[in-house]
């Protein structure tokens, strides 16, 4: 009897304890984690950009996303940080954003830029549609009045401008139709002005002449090069560009009036005789 005892004991402790781990599998396992996390959908942004003339959708379009926030002097500043390009249709969307405002700028080829200002809640998409003005170039070179092209101009139309680059190409883009003044200026050079610019359909191509200011400026070099002394006068205009010598190699022996105003010098040309000059 003793041997049955100990036999059932043996086979009944694994017994038990494979009920024991079973009873505690994961289906009938309870952890309290708290109150469950509520997943809120972010804001969204969206809307059509479209031709304000035709109604159609604007492909291509950038809209840039933007808040504004306090600078370190106190200013207010804009912060980019996101930007979408619209499709075929002129849609765009923005999604995930916090709650809160938002600035949307809108720049297409072509048309005339625009902003708005949009508010975000969690609760409720933002639909925001655009219509964009179609705006025409306005460009061309502008020249000096002896011909030669002039970088850094500052072109003004109405209130949009531009400067000049090398070779003194200018454009001021889109430009909405209308009557414009135009104002061309530049340190060294008198201010031009051209009156009722009239701004269509079409795109304009305008060459604008810009006169330089009297000169008035004489440079003087004088020196010794291989033992032989040399001097030279040029001429210069306000902006201290467009150098012009008024004498040559062949000039020699400077003297000025005792007043300053005249200098005299001599010439030998073609083995001939010295002949004085004054200036």
């Amino acid at each position: 009897m003793m041997n049955l005892i100990r036999y059932s004991y043996l086979v009944l402790f694994p017994l038990a304890l494979f009920a024991f781990f079973t009873g505690c599998g994961d289906d009938d396992e309870v952890v309290d984690v708290g109150p469950a996390a509520v997943v809120t959908p972010e804001g969204i942004i969206k809307g059509t950009i479209v031709d304000l003339v035709t109604e159609q959708g604007i492909a291509g379009a950038q809209i840039t996303l933007a808040t504004s926030k306090k600078g370190p002097g106190g200013d207010i500043e804009q912060e980019n940080i996101a930007s979408v390009i619209t499709t075929s249709s002129g849609d765009f969307i923005f999604g995930e954003l916090k709650n809160g405002e938002y600035i949307l700028k809108i720049n297409a080829p072509g048309y005339l830029n625009q902003d708005a200002i949009v508010t975000v809640s969690r609760k409720e998409s933002a639909t925001v549609n655009f219509r964009l003005e179609p705006g025409v170039r306005f460009k061309g070179t502008v020249i000096s009045d002896d011909g030669e092209s002039v970088a850094n101009v500052l072109i003004s139309l109405g209130e949009r401008a531009a400067v000049s680059i090398g070779g003194g190409q200018y454009e001021i883009s889109p430009v909405s139709k209308g009557v414009y003044n135009l104002t061309a200026e530049k340190p060294g050079y008198h201010t031009t002005h051209i009156p009722s610019i009239v701004i269509s359909d079409s795109d304009i191509t305008r060459k604008i002449t810009i006169r330089r200011k009297a000169a008035g400026q004489l440079v003087f070099a004088r020196g010794n090069v291989a033992g032989k002394d040399f001097f030279g006068i040029s001429v210069i205009n306000a902006d201290r560009t467009g150098e012009k010598p008024l004498t040559h190699v062949f000039d020699v022996h400077p003297s000025w009036s005792p007043n300053g105003n005249e200098i005299a010098f001599s010439r030998s040309e073609n083995n001939r005789p010295l002949q004085i000059y004054i200036m």
